[in-house]
């Protein structure tokens, strides 16, 4: 996983500001859809990302692989991820999965990040 502006972790992400973040994996089955969760876990409870569409076939619309998906194929996935100015600040781990038609994890990427 490879996030705007973060070299290396912990990810240091602004409050007010949008980050594109991009997962390649390969997928393990045939799906029609792709589901996008994230959390951040705060205070040992996996909080959901608020105001995240979580439709991630609508992000690969335009890609050399749009949903379905094949089993085999390599998928180069990018996202805008808003951080809300009403976000505490904090640090946390951030986790992000790509789900199937059945609800398995296609891929899943933790990050470790400071809300500022």
């Amino acid at each position: 996983m490879d996030v705007e502006d973060c070299p290396t972790p912990p990810c240091i992400l602004e409050r007010g500001r949008s980050y594109l973040v991009n997962i390649n994996f390969t997928s393990s089955v045939d799906t029609d859809t792709l589901t996008v969760a994230a959390t951040a876990n705060i205070g040992g409870i996996e909080v959901p990302w608020p105001d995240l569409d979580s439709d991630a076939c609508k992000q690969l619309e335009n890609s050399p692989t749009p949903c379905p998906i094949s089993v085999g194929n390599m998928v180069d996935w990018t996202m805008s991820a808003d951080v809300l100015s009403i976000y505490p600040t904090i640090e946390t781990v951030v986790t992000f999965q790509l789900l199937d038609s059945s609800s398995n994890p296609q891929t899943c990427a933790m990050l470790s990040a400071i809300i500022v």
